[in-house]
């Protein structure tokens, strides 16, 4: 079939349902993912509604793609390989408001429904199917265990799913087709390494995963279907560090960002190799610098373009990211 049919470098060609099937199961040459990278919201330094695009597969400067619904800063965003979601939105208060766009359509993004629970600075993680949001800030600045869901096909409100190991807000995420993991944030009353995963499949409190090398908060984290890699972050830092998602275990030191900045964002790999980053803080300036990693060997992160415009409280994802498995190589060895 690998002759016959398309593979990841030529998605030409006729493809019937028992030839993905067949070839899912026995081949894994089925196409990859998109190569739609988003960047969305921040302060640069007013609150701005601003959406970036970017061809992960590629290396450029990013283009405008529309408009969130509201100017909103500390977003979180995730999605599947259509429907794109932020929310966890900061507009002057902490609101409820879910976003949500198709990535292949370049325009504005719509209401989607509400959050459970107002708050800002949380994780996003999802599959094809489900977004898992949490934990987060909550009005008063305290920080919140909330964990709550969506079906992502669905328009509606975000119900519970359970609650984390303690009560955290400025939290990293990533994810694979199983697992949703949050990393890192500060508690009461201070910052953590703490890591904890929760299963898609179950609504559920999270569970201890590991430790990060080092407390850590303001940061951000992509991933593959395999391993999850956290980047940046405050007390400022340049360093990189990766985890095993299928495994439990404390991360370990990957490399350096071209430059040390908090508060950024990362978008998720539109292949199982790459990772990329933009914006954040540069006491006292902001960054439009993206830049991106080989996720498969260890090693500092090399130029990729720039935003729009230079921001930080910026959030990001693809839709090729570590939770989207159908078109994942990785899920079939």
């Amino acid at each position: 079939m690998a002759t016959s049919y398309p593979d990841r470098t030529n998605a030409r060609g006729i493809w019937t349902l028992d030839d993905i099937t067949k070839n899912l199961l026995t081949e894994g040459t089925f196409p990859t993912a998109g190569q739609i990278g988003v960047f969305c919201g921040g302060y640069a330094p007013s609150l701005t509604d601003t959406i970036d695009y970017i061809n992960t597969s590629s290396t450029g400067d990013a283009t405008d793609f529309g408009d969130l619904v509201t100017a909103a800063g500390n977003t979180a965003t995730t999605g599947n390989f259509t429907r794109c979601i932020n929310t966890g939105q900061q507009t002057g208060s902490y609101v409820t408001n879910i976003d949500y766009f198709q990535f292949v359509t370049t325009g504005d993004a719509a209401d989607f429904g509400d959050l459970s629970v107002a708050r800002t600075y949380m994780g996003a993680t999802s599959t094809t199917t489900k977004a898992v949001f949490g934990p987060g800030r909550i009005s008063g600045d305290g920080p919140t265990n909330v964990l709550d869901f969506i079906t992502i096909a669905t328009l509606g409100n975000a119900v519970d799913f359970g609650d984390t190991t303690a009560a955290r807000r400025n939290v990293a995420s990533c994810c694979s087709p199983t697992r949703g993991i949050v990393a890192g944030g500060e508690e009461s009353p201070g910052t953590v390494n703490t890591i904890e995963f929760w299963q898609f499949t179950t609504a559920g409190n999270s569970v201890d995963f590991g430790n990060l090398t080092g407390v850590r908060q303001d940061f951000n984290g992509c991933s593959n279907s395999k391993r999850g890699v956290f980047m940046g972050g405050s007390p400022a830092t340049a360093g990189i560090e990766i985890i095993q998602i299928a495994s439990l275990g404390d991360a370990v030191d990957f490399g350096d960002l071209t430059e040390t900045v908090a508060g950024g964002s990362a978008t998720a790999p539109s292949n199982p190799t790459r990772g990329i980053r933009g914006g954040g803080f540069l006491d006292p300036a902001r960054s439009n610098v993206m830049d991106y990693i080989n996720m498969e060997s260890a090693g500092n992160a090399a130029d990729f373009g720039d935003l729009s415009v230079a921001r930080s409280g910026l959030s990001g994802s693809s839709n090729g990211h570590g939770g989207l498995d159908v078109f994942d190589p990785a899920t079939r060895i």
